[in-house]
């Protein structure tokens, strides 16, 4: 098995009152977080973009909230084409560079790849075998 659904990612304009309304209904407290991605993991540089987030528990799985900032993202294209709302699962897995090597071989396009808070992340375009995106993220270390 790659590893374990533990994120499910969400793209808006705007996620403020998107978060409101979430943690409103569904009694739950968003961790809110701004970050630069300079540079992709495989890659040695990328134009700059800067994202807001906010990421929710429900049990094991993290409810992510993505409000692109500046700069190009992937999320740009797809709200354009799809609209806001549900964009991609997250796969956690503690062999990150195997699985990601692995989705390469199988030949998924890769959308984008890098570092974001301490975490690798890299996106895959399985629309059209899984019918949605995959994001693999590393297994944060636990903390001793």
């Amino acid at each position: 098995m790659i590893g374990e659904i533990r994120q499910i990612g969400y793209v808006f304009k705007n996620i403020d009152e998107r978060i409101k309304d979430a943690e409103k209904l569904l009694g739950i407290k968003f961790d809110r977080f701004s970050a630069v991605v300079k540079k992709n993991i495989f890659k040695e540089k990328i134009e700059p973009y800067k994202l807001d987030f906010g990421i929710a528990r429900l049990g094991n799985i993290q409810l992510e909230y993505i409000q692109p900032l500046e700069g190009k993202t992937i999320y740009d294209p797809y709200m354009k084409e799809k609209g806001e709302g549900f964009h991609h699962i997250g796969i956690f897995t503690d062999e990150f560079e195997k699985h990601y090597e692995q989705f390469k071989s199988n030949g998924i396009k890769e959308l984008t790849n890098g570092i974001v808070l301490g975490q690798k992340f890299a996106y895959f375009d399985t629309s059209d075998t899984v019918g949605y995106i995959c994001e693999l993220l590393a297994m944060p270390k636990k903390k001793k």
